[in-house]
């Protein structure tokens, strides 16, 4: 019961921090005139491969911590 509580407060958290990432970008780029489309290009840019990064370096910490 409590894992699932966890995946779900995670989950909302995700969401909630996600949406206040794009709405905070698109607002400093309205201020300083640039596109929405060049700030939503520039989250996905960045969004898309972070996870294989950070998912690369928990691998590589793990390993490490198994191997010695």
């Amino acid at each position: 019961m409590t894992t699932v509580l966890l995946l779900l407060a995670g989950l909302t958290m995700l969401l909630v921090g996600g949406a206040s990432l794009v709405r905070g970008a698109s607002g400093i780029a309205e201020a300083h005139g640039i596109s929405p489309l060049v700030v939503g290009l520039t989250v996905v840019a960045f969004g898309e491969p972070s996870a294989g990064v950070f998912l690369g370096a928990y691998l590589l910490y793990m390993y490490l911590r198994i191997t010695g």
